[in-house]
């Protein structure tokens, strides 16, 4: 690998400010980032042109973080001058796909505010632009409502004649999916018609009657859970970690020993550190404390491909959700001591040296702020999940995954099954008919990746 900048970006002229994004890889520094950001009248042109030309974007090795950073300082330049080259990000990134980049536009044009919109709004219409780059426009619409209250009717306005009038599936299913984080009593009837087509026509619905119930019963969707914006990728930690990641696997693909097995023996040893300190609980507890400080472990190390200690509150709402999400019915009866172990495992990092006061205080605050909004999802109907274990048990049951009437025959039989155990843990909570996996949930594998992109291609 090639080295960082040698000295203080402010210092280096132009050309050799560039001449970073084609050897700084993923280790361009944040004092690299403001210097661009300082020089945004010089530096639009030559960013732009890398975010424009598609050639950047199939690049290998230290090429390919360039057109990757040329959206994230565009991003931070804001106005209305970055938009061409941010557009062409969209377009590019959505097109080779490029989650680093594609996955972060929502966050940049939310940031932009009104002057994305008209640009996204022609992109959206766009019958040459591939689905998923109009879908994803229409996502970044619906974070630029989320994020400026004073646009929202107009955004909506804009999502409805889509959700209304667009000709592809998932670009009126997007459209329509915005519109259900507000849950406009208006809308209505225009949401619960594309839950029919879902239902009737998509191969994997974005959402369903399910969810639109869930939704209008409290007033819209709890979007506490956002994306992280895209500039912490150059916090010095991040960039250690991500470091510290690579020479793992570098090591790993050297010798016998997998992606797989280095991630399970560093978790084991975590674990028998951690596991130390849980002296004053009963064994149950102990256990299920150490499957949350174990399923932690594994969402940074895996996941987020991060260091294990590597905990911010953004992470933890994360981590949070994909909790529910990943939830079997053992589960539900100790549901409400999952923030108490997640503090037990931030205070054991505290102790280890690795997180400072700076960064636990504030996170247990907001885990105990927390807290009931967590447990209510967590055994809410039209939140709960069967994902851990339900694709195992299809499988062994001989079902074909993608055949939408197998499964659903199998998920009444196991409805049926599980009623009497749900409700013995729970009383008082209804019964649920659970779908085949949503577009973009977690795939039910426990790999990680969305539906759409694991189990749901094969």
């Amino acid at each position: 690998m090639s080295m960082p900048e040698p000295c203080p970006p402010s210092s280096l002229s132009d050309a050799d400010l560039l001449a970073l994004l084609d050897t700084a890889e993923d280790r361009l520094s944040r004092d690299a980032v403001e210097e661009f950001v300082r020089r945004r009248e010089r530096m639009l042109a030559p960013l732009t042109a890398i975010c424009r030309d598609e050639a950047a974007w199939k690049g290998e090795g230290a090429d390919f973080w360039k057109p990757v950073h040329a959206a994230y300082i565009l991003g931070a330049m804001g106005g209305l001058e970055s938009i061409q080259g941010l557009l062409a990000a969209l377009h590019f990134s959505t097109l080779h796909d490029l989650d680093w980049v594609s996955e972060s536009m929502p966050s940049i044009f939310a940031d932009l505010g009104a002057p994305a919109i008209p640009h996204l709004v022609q992109r959206a219409g766009d019958t040459e632009a591939v689905q998923h780059e109009r879908a994803l426009a229409i996502v970044s619409l619906g974070a630029i409502a989320i994020r400026w209250p004073d646009l929202t009717d107009q955004v909506l306005a804009v999502l409805r004649e889509t959700a209304s009038q667009g000709a592809d599936e998932e670009v009126r299913c997007s459209a329509g999916n915005a519109l259900l984080d507000f849950a406009r009593p208006e809308d209505r009837p225009l949401i619960d018609r594309i839950a029919r087509l879902n239902r009737d026509e998509a191969e994997w619905p974005l959402f369903r009657s399910e969810e639109v119930e869930d939704a209008y019963r409290r007033g819209g969707r709890p979007r506490e859970y956002a994306p992280r914006g895209w500039l912490y990728f150059y916090d010095p930690q991040e960039i250690d970690a991500r470091q510290a990641r690579w020479r793992g696997q570098a090591k790993g693909a050297g010798s016998d020993e997998d992606e797989e097995t280095r991630i399970d023996r560093e978790v084991e040893g975590i674990l028998r550190k951690f596991d130390a300190t849980l002296e004053d609980l009963d064994y149950g507890k102990r256990e299920q404390a150490g499957f949350v400080a174990s399923t932690m472990t594994r969402f940074l190390l895996d996941r987020c491909g991060v260091a294990a200690w590597e905990w911010n509150t953004q992470w933890i709402a994360d981590y949070f959700d994909r909790y529910v999400k990943k939830l079997g019915t053992e589960d539900l009866a100790e549901v409400r001591l999952v923030p108490d172990f997640v503090i037990r495992v931030l205070r054991f990092w505290e102790a280890e040296g690795k997180l400072g006061q700076d960064v636990v205080a504030p996170a247990v605050v907001w885990i105990e702020a927390s807290r009931s909004k967590f447990v209510r999802r967590a055994i809410e109907p039209g939140n709960f999940s069967f994902a851990k274990g339900m694709t195992y048990r299809m499988r062994k049951d001989g079902v074909d995954l993608q055949n939408r009437r197998a499964v659903s025959e199998w998920t009444g039989r196991f409805n049926r099954e599980i009623a009497g155990a749900r409700l013995a843990v729970e009383p008082g909570i209804e019964r649920v008919t659970h779908a085949a996996p949503s577009l973009n949930a977690p795939c039910p594998c426990g790999s990680g990746k969305k539906y759409k992109r694991c189990c749901g291609r094969q």
